[in-house]
């Protein structure tokens, strides 16, 4: 068994959108893994010196499960690769590539030329259920669903305060010249259940939290900040899909 979130949109997305949107959670899902494999690696003995970035994105049509195996690397590997040292420039290039490509492949080095990929079949993330039609609904396995979860939730209620959402309603009943008991119901209603997603989204944020403190991974400070920069990022590309949580199911170790 593995962690899972449940999300949905409170509108309805475009063909477009939703793709995007699809590509967009893919994409940083699989730098949030990278991050947290280069933690676990840290933690046991490995060195900046052992990692190193491709210059290519990952393709798409090649089978992840490929990456679940060494690969053999020749003596040019500056050719293709850039290494990871944290007392020199390559820092800066290596970070730079990793937040510049959309599908960054980060390995490290097992023996002599030999190296494994952070990311592979048995760590990816896995959308388990896509609703095409309204509501729009993603549910979503993986190792770093916690992670992920986290940030979405985190944008949706910054997004969605109570005080806005009021002002929206509010907005709406000024807009409307003829009041009658309908109207003010089906606000109230909208209202209602808007108060409710964001309770609901609160609690399950806090559960998340629990279990993210449980599993006890300590980032070195310098992962720390990548991993913010990733939440810069989420908030800029789905600020408009509107994401919360649902439903959800953690792993019981």
């Amino acid at each position: 068994m593995t962690d899972e979130i449940i999300l949905q949109s409170d509108r309805t997305l475009s063909n477009w959108h939703l793709a995007k949107t699809i590509m967009f959670l893919t994409n940083i899902s699989m730098k949030l893994i990278q991050i947290k494999e280069m933690q676990l690696l840290y933690d046991k003995g490995y060195t900046d010196d052992d990692f190193i970035i491709s210059k290519k994105s990952f393709d798409d049509y090649i089978d992840i499960n490929v990456f679940n195996r060494e690969v053999v690397l020749d003596n040019n590997i500056d050719l293709d690769y850039v290494r990871f040292s944290s007392k020199s420039n390559n820092a800066k290039d290596f970070w730079k590539k990793f937040h510049q490509l959309n599908k960054p492949m980060i390995f490290y080095r097992v023996g002599n030329n030999q190296y494994k990929s952070l990311y592979d079949g048995k760590n990816s993330i896995v959308f388990k259920e896509i609703s095409v039609n309204s509501p729009n609904i993603f549910r979503i396995i993986g190792e770093v669903v916690i992670e992920l979860g986290l940030f979405i939730g985190g944008q949706y209620l910054s997004n969605q305060s109570t005080e806005e959402v009021i002002k929206k309603i509010e907005m709406n009943r000024n807009e409307i010249v003829h009041h009658n008991s309908r109207t003010e119901s089906r606000l109230r209603k909208i209202e209602d259940n808007q108060r409710e997603i964001m309770r609901q989204n609160r609690i399950i944020i806090d559960i998340l939290k629990n279990k993210q403190y449980e599993d006890n991974i300590k980032y070195e400070k310098f992962l720390l900040n990548e991993k913010e920069k990733l939440g810069k990022r989420l908030d800029n590309s789905l600020i408009n899909a509107h994401l919360y949580f649902i439903d959800y199911r953690l792993q019981v170790k």
